[in-house]
């Protein structure tokens, strides 16, 4: 009797066992989406990095609102003036390029940065998509401070659901060793870049974005490490790949034509450029964005050849509705006045200067970096007495 319950036992045991082996597999496969991958293209995912830098309408909420404003640059529009112009604070506004980028673009960017490390077939895909991390986590840095740099977007990868914040130090310094490393990389492989919106895979251009960002970032810590930013300044001008030399170079991601809606699907729809929209308004009419007047008087006092006439831009922290200027002058619109009586009386507010109108296209590009600001790092060096042969002069004039 007991070596037949011992049997029992055991065969039950056995297939409990058996059965647990089998439910797993089963579990498995029922839970498992026959349409979807188990894996994804990394050029895939520098395409989707791309698009949604400068095609996220909630991430450039932040732009409109707080960039554009604490510099002065633009001014007038609801969101501008109420955030940003009358130092309003609200995290949800403020926070928009964190909560944005950090699960969607950088995820994707250090997923296919990790999966591609190593592999001979994608060699040229790793050092893109390491420039392109680059310079997302760049965005992230310049408005946050210390960020998750080292450990961001590697929760599945690692199983660490608590990134550590890196110091803005740190993250600089592998700024510069990352771009060096991706600008002796990329065009040394076979495989093809099928996923850029930038420079439809041209390697050569990748390295002039790469060494050009280096130059960025060197200026950018010439103040508080200068011996620093010289050197790394001069290495990433010495290297054979070159820099961004004119507006071919220019890296531009590629957005497209689309009707501007503020509906839900347009914020995940990341084909149009949301910072043109954003500036566009979903009032144009009530919400104009205007060019603040700190800038706008900097550069007419300064002779900018961009400005032909005078007018009163609007002051920081004015909303647009607000007392229009008193003063306007220009001989280029007085004609005008003879053809159309009525012009005069809506001149200050037709002339108040707004943002260009190219700039307000769902399909104007969006910057990356241009071979006008490269003129300008370069000028700047010169002026700090760095090693550049171009006369500052020259430099400004060619940037312009």
């Amino acid at each position: 009797m007991k070596r037949y319950s011992i049997h029992t036992l055991l065969l039950s045991g056995l297939s409990l066992l058996c059965f647990a082996a089998c439910s797993d597999e089963y579990m498995e496969e029922i839970n498992s989406d026959p349409s979807k991958a188990t894996t994804i293209d990394p050029n895939a995912q520098l395409t989707t990095a791309q698009l949604q830098t400068y095609g996220d309408l909630d991430l450039t909420e932040t732009f409109r609102s707080y960039l554009y404003a604490f510099t002065q640059q633009t001014m007038g529009c609801w969101n501008t003036t109420n955030y940003g112009g009358r130092h309003m604070l609200s995290d949800a506004d403020m926070g928009k390029v964190w909560t944005r980028l950090y699960p969607i673009a950088v995820k994707n960017i250090v997923d296919a940065e990790y999966r591609s490390a190593g592999d001979p077939e994608k060699t040229n895909i790793h050092a893109a998509v390491s420039i392109y991390k680059v310079y997302l986590l760049s965005l992230l840095t310049d408005i946050y401070g210390d960020i998750p740099y080292s450990e961001a977007g590697r929760g599945f990868i690692d199983g660490n659901p608590m990134p550590r914040y890196d110091t803005q130090q740190e993250i600089y310094e592998d700024f510069f060793l990352t771009l060096a490393e991706a600008a002796s990389e990329i065009g040394t492989g076979s495989d093809r870049i099928t996923g850029d919106l930038i420079y439809g895979g041209d390697c050569a251009k990748w390295k002039q974005l790469a060494n050009s960002l280096r130059l960025r970032f060197a200026m950018r810590i010439s103040k508080v490490d200068p011996e620093k930013a010289r050197a790394e300044f001069e290495a990433a001008l010495l290297d054979a790949g070159g820099i961004l030399e004119s507006s071919d170079d220019d890296a531009l991601v590629k957005h497209m034509e689309v009707a501007f809606s503020f509906g839900s699907e347009a914020y995940t729809d990341y084909r149009g450029n949301a910072l043109s929209q954003r500036f566009f308004g979903n009032a144009p009419v009530n919400t104009p964005t205007y060019i603040c007047s700190t800038l706008f008087i900097r550069l007419y006092d300064t002779n900018d050849p961009g400005w032909a006439m005078k007018a009163d831009a609007r002051e920081p922290g004015d909303y647009a509705w607000e007392p229009w200027p008193r003063e306007y002058t220009s001989e280029l619109t007085e004609p005008y006045r003879d053809v159309d009586p009525s012009y005069g009386n809506n001149m200050s507010y037709a002339s108040e200067p707004k943002v260009a109108t190219n700039f307000l296209q769902s399909d104007n590009p969006g910057v990356v970096m241009t071979s006008a600001e490269v003129k300008f790092l370069l000028a700047e060096a010169k002026l700090n007495n760095w090693a550049v042969e171009t006369s500052a002069t020259t430099l400004i004039e060619e940037g312009v």
